[in-house]
């Protein structure tokens, strides 16, 4: 028994640094997961959702009140887990906008990053998804000292630093209802080369469960693929997936595409596949503009 009280004590220290270490993805996840507030419009995709499109600026320019659910290295598995533990405990958006890069279709069966997930068992989709990732899953939500042994030196790291009043949040990032934007560093020329990759069989399957999750629930979705750099007239990074064209005419889903737009310089990324905070902020001014020419034409 005592060993039994030892261990829950510790996980309670733990999670306790790792909440105050983690203010900002901690309190996002408990949105998307556990909260009530209704939005009209949810982003969903990876880091190229989370850090380029900013919910304040779309929320001023279409009337809209919007969230980002974006997450960094998120595929369409990943995706779908947050899309379907939101729906669990929210009223369904209007509107939900989905990131098309290569991380759509890769063909991973289990979730990525996932160790802070174990905070939010509760969420009973989220627990499902995460049965091909954890074992034990429902001895994992009921007996939650258990989790310690999915923690690793980052997350202990983390607690530890918690506790020492240390912090994820930098002031030279802008944070806005779930939009982390990058720093304001941009990139070298040396660091620009070609780095287009092509995936040869994409897999699908989570996209068109997506799609039907939002036929479903009478959302409506809309694709969307952020800003690549351009160099001597050609892409120097990823682009999206040529199938995904295909499913959203065959679908009738709306494709916003700025990947092929030349409006953005080396000026505005970070990295080769990110915006740095300015681009975000030009991104998603223009993407905001798209938007409204999308909802008012149908």
């Amino acid at each position: 028994m005592s060993a039994t009280v030892i261990a829950h004590l510790g996980y309670i220290i733990i999670e306790s640094g790792i909440r105050k270490f983690n203010p900002f993805s901690y309190s996002r996840l408990d949105e998307i997961v556990n909260g009530k507030e209704k939005f009209d419009i949810v982003f969903f995709g990876s880091s190229r959702t989370q850090c380029h499109i900013n919910p304040c600026i779309i929320d001023s320019l279409t009337g809209l009140n919007s969230y980002n659910a974006g997450k960094a290295g998120s595929n369409s598995l990943e995706v779908r887990m947050l899309l379907e533990a939101y729906l669990e405990t929210h009223i369904p958006p209007k509107y939900v906008v989905y990131n098309i890069d290569n991380l759509t279709v890769s063909n991973l069966n289990t979730v990525p990053n996932s160790n802070l997930y174990l905070f939010f068992l509760n969420n009973k989709k989220m627990a499902q998804y995460l049965e091909g990732t954890f074992t034990h899953v429902e001895i994992l939500r009921l007996i939650p000292f258990t989790r310690l042994l999915y923690f690793d030196d980052y997350l202990r790291n983390v607690a530890i630093q918690g506790h020492f009043s240390k912090t994820e949040v930098l002031n030279s990032i802008n944070y806005c209802k779930g939009h982390a934007s990058n720093t304001q560093d941009t990139i070298k020329d040396s660091e620009i080369v070609p780095n287009i990759s092509k995936i040869s069989s994409p897999d699908l399957t989570h996209v068109l469960a997506i799609i039907e999750i939002c036929k479903e629930n009478k959302i409506k979705l809309i694709f969307n693929s952020t800003p690549v750099i351009y160099l001597n007239n050609l892409p120097t990074s990823n682009q999206r997936v040529a199938k995904i064209d295909e499913v959203a005419n065959r679908s009738k889903i709306d494709f916003i595409r700025f990947d092929t737009s030349k409006a953005f310089s080396k000026n505005d990324f970070i990295d080769l596949g990110h915006l740095n905070r300015l681009g975000s902020i030009k991104y998603s001014k223009l993407f905001a503009n798209e938007l409204n020419r999308k909802l008012i034409s149908n």
